[in-house]
C-alpha cells in the first residue's frame, strides 16, 4: 500500500509556484501548466484520482509529477529537449536541399511551382538516395 500524506506549501514555495505557473501560460506551455496545477491542487487537498481526472491526466503521471517535485523542487518543472532521431542526411546534405529548396521545385526538376513534402521526400531520395517517411 502506498503511504498517503498531505502535500503543504510555503507561503514562498507556493509564491515560486505561481510565478511559474504564469510563465507558463505565457509562452502558453500546456504541459507544463498541467505539471504545475497538478501540484497547486495536490496542495490544496486534492487527491491524486481527483486531479488526474480534472486535468485529463493518468494517476501515474500525476504520482510522478509529485514525485519529482519531491525529489528536486521547483527545478523539476524544466523539460530536457528532446534530442529526436539523428539527421540521415550529413550537415552538407542538409545545406545543398536547403539551396534547392530555397531555389524551387521548378528548378530541381518539378512541374508545380510550390514544394510539397511528399516533394522534398522525393527529392530527398532521388538526390541523397535516403528515404524518410513522415511515420518513421
Amino acid at each position: 500500500m502506498l503511504a498517503q500524506f498531505k502535500l503543504r506549501f510555503t507561503q514562498s514555495t507556493r509564491k515560486k509556484i505561481e510565478a511559474k505557473l504564469r510563465q507558463a501560460y505565457g509562452s502558453q506551455n500546456l504541459r507544463l501548466v498541467k505539471r504545475i496545477s497538478a501540484l497547486l491542487q495536490l496542495g490544496q487537498g486534492g487527491s491524486v484520482a481527483q486531479v488526474a481526472e480534472t486535468l485529463a491526466l493518468g494517476e501515474q503521471t500525476i504520482r510522478d509529477y509529485l514525485h519529482a517535485f519531491l525529489k528536486r523542487g521547483i527545478a523539476s518543472f524544466r523539460y530536457k529537449a528532446s534530442q529526436g532521431r539523428r539527421s540521415k542526411l550529413t550537415p552538407r546534405q542538409r545545406q545543398q536541399l536547403k539551396s534547392w529548396i530555397k531555389a524551387g521545385p521548378l528548378k530541381a526538376g518539378y512541374e508545380c511551382g510550390c514544394w510539397s513534402a511528399l516533394m522534398v521526400q522525393d527529392l530527398i531520395a532521388k538526390r541523397f538516395n535516403v528515404s524518410y517517411h513522415p511515420i518513421m
